[in-house]
């Protein structure tokens, strides 16, 4: 099992490495570079990753595990999450995370709390740089603010439907088909309170570190920009360019067919660990 898992690791780490080979090659670097901003660049970049590291590290602080296991978990998902487009690095990070912990929902929801953050800011600085009176016509920030949306709609009114859906399911339902609604609400529920727990009292110190890592994250590539002799422009930075779906067009053949083995990977990955757990849930019940 373990060596399986070095494995998956490998072949993300090979993709990834292949995305970013492909992007050099597309690129002419202008080899006469301002040494001076180019340095203040890697010191802003790294201070900006150390404040993402701290942000999952108080996200999981109830988890009692130590900053060096983090650590090297956050350095491999970060590496492959960086050159691969679309936001597919995130898959990687959610099956890390829930191997770490020995728990998909741990992962799932750790995951999702740390992205709610980032892309609340992100948002924000977006519609801030782009523009209030364009951003019906940017994909972009209308897809960030859905997920957002969708998020604080989960978080403020999961309590309600699920009280509803039990009661009607419990005084209305005679089939099994009710039943297996009733299992899969209560994981739903699981994965509710686990966020809840995670969230109470974090939020406020969550939003402080996230606005400290975008201004860390938005100074750097300004002076990057600077190093080269570029205008900058916040389609510069990569974490705001991955989640572009119009770089498809731009896209070679092997980058498509390495993001879909990417997906169909993880969906590979994710089902067999259910199946496990599923297995694992069935035999107990027969204990």
């Amino acid at each position: 099992m373990k060596k399986k898992k070095e494995i998956l690791n490998i072949c993300f780490v090979i993709i990834s490495t292949i995305f970013f080979l492909i992007n050099i090659t597309k690129f002419k670097f202008n080899l006469e570079f301002n040494l001076g901003y180019f340095i203040l660049f890697v010191v802003l970049y790294l201070i900006s990753h150390l404040f993402r590291f701290i942000r999952m590290c108080v996200i999981y602080v109830e988890e009692k595990k130590t900053i060096k296991e983090l650590f090297k978990i956050y350095i491999l998902t970060t590496y492959v999450n960086f050159f691969i487009p679309l936001k597919l690095g995130e898959l990687f990070r959610i099956y890390k995370f829930s191997d770490f912990f020995d728990n998909f929902g741990k992962g799932f929801v750790g995951v999702w709390v740390d992205r709610f953050f980032d892309t609340l800011m992100l948002t924000l600085i977006l519609v801030y740089g782009i523009g209030v009176k364009h951003i019906i016509s940017y994909i972009l920030i209308i897809s960030l603010l859905v997920f957002l949306l969708f998020s604080v709609f989960c978080y403020l009114c999961f309590n309600y439907t699920y009280i509803y859906v039990n009661r009607i399911i419990l005084t209305k339902s005679e089939t099994k088909k009710g039943i297996y609604i009733l299992n899969f609400i209560e994981s739903i529920k699981k994965l509710y309170n686990y966020a809840k727990y995670l969230l109470i009292g974090k939020t406020p110190i969550l939003f402080f570190i996230s606005i400290l890592v975008w201004i860390f994250e938005i100074s750097s590539y300004s002076l990057f920009a600077k190093s080269f002799n570029l205008k900058f422009n916040l389609f510069m930075i990569p974490e705001i360019l991955s989640y572009r779906i119009s770089n498809l067009s731009n896209f070679s053949n092997l980058q498509i067919i390495l993001s879909c083995i990417i997906f169909l990977i993880s969906i590979i990955v994710f089902f067999m660990n259910f199946i496990n757990k599923f297995s694992k849930n069935k035999r107990r019940e027969k204990v």
